[in-house]
């Protein structure tokens, strides 16, 4: 089967070549095995590798069971709910309408997705119960089981790797945005930037407001790389320190060893999981430049040598270096 080999597929590869290690391909690039002599195959499935163990990966691939258990741990975390369609055993003749309904009078607003997605997909901002009604027909439509969240007034978004109990990499998710001319329409703006997706567009925009000169507009109300969103890598050191502690702190007590932890900032500075993916895709990362694959490549590597026990020595980055004060304690 022809199709575009994924930049992942491409620096593991480089990896084996520069380690030497034997890598196999296996169902068009989607199982890939690293072997070396006298070591455990290395077998990675999708973006999910063998560092993490089945329980803690599944745990992370379902939104609404990981919530509950961060709230259990008392981790701080944004809420998500799971319901299933009116067909399931687990649906009393009550539906799932009054819930969900209540669910929204009592927020103003819900955030729905696929109980199991990533990247972004499948994601509807509800304003109205007619879109949540929308929203969750499209939803179980095709998927099993909906987390459903209240919208959380986010100042920041933030993505932390944790890889054997320290940090990699840390940066945040700047959203889509036009900057002011003084003299254009948002509208008018908004064609000069990749398209945004009508449902991912900030509700309420004024297409025809004209903002100042240098007057920062966000368009797009989610975080995700894939669909718009840039990594800024977060440099003041006091930062990398609080939220390195909290996503050690989480990965830790789910028994995680290497993911990718989303953390949000809201309104009122509270710092909350968002999500922790097991798969670490660093699939748009990697694409925006040198110094990013290279980071890629850094942290996938690591990933592999940590999983076989090797003494391997690597240069530490600054995030590696504030997570070992972490761990030290001080």
């Amino acid at each position: 089967m022809n199709h575009e080999k994924r930049q992942f597929v491409k620096i593991l590869e480089e990896i084996c070549e520069e380690n030497h290690f034997d890598f196999l391909s296996y169902s068009d690039d989607w199982i890939l095995q690293i072997k070396a002599k006298e070591e455990p195959d290395y077998i990675v499935i999708g973006y999910k590798f063998p560092n993490n163990n089945a329980s803690a990966s599944k745990l992370c691939d379902d939104k609404s069971a990981l919530s509950a258990i961060l709230e259990s741990k008392k981790i701080p975390c944004v809420p998500h709910i799971y319901f299933e369609g009116p067909k399931s055993s687990m649906v009393g003749d009550e539906g799932i309408f009054g819930k969900l309904f209540d669910m929204f009078d009592r927020y103003g607003s819900l955030v729905c997705k696929t109980n199991s997605g990533s990247g972004g997909n499948s994601v509807f901002l509800c304003e109205t119960r007619k879109q949540l009604e929308s929203a969750t027909f499209d939803i179980l439509r095709s998927s099993r089981g909906m987390a459903v969240s209240p919208r959380i007034d986010i100042k920041n978004e933030y993505r932390i790797i944790v890889e054997n109990n320290r940090a990699l990499l840390v940066y945040s998710k700047e959203r889509p945005h036009v900057i002011g001319d003084g003299k254009s329409t948002i509208g008018d703006l908004m064609k000069t930037i990749d398209k945004v997706n009508k449902s991912d567009e900030m509700p309420n925009i004024e297409y025809e407001s004209i903002p100042a000169l240098g007057e920062k507009v966000t368009v797009a109300w989610k975080h995700n790389l894939g669909q718009g969103s840039l990594p800024i890598l977060i440099e003041d050191e006091n930062e990398i320190y609080k939220l390195s502690k909290f996503a050690l702190k989480s990965a830790k007590a789910l028994g995680l060893q290497f993911a990718s932890i989303d953390i949000v900032r809201d309104s009122n500075d509270n710092y909350m999981i968002l999500e922790i993916n097991s798969g670490v895709m660093m699939e748009n990362f990697s694409k925006l430049g040198e110094d990013y694959y290279k980071t890629a490549k850094h942290i996938y590597e690591r990933a592999i040598y940590d999983f076989w026990g090797s003494k391997r020595r690597f240069k530490k980055n600054i995030y590696e270096q504030i997570s070992e004060k972490i761990v030290k304690g001080e």
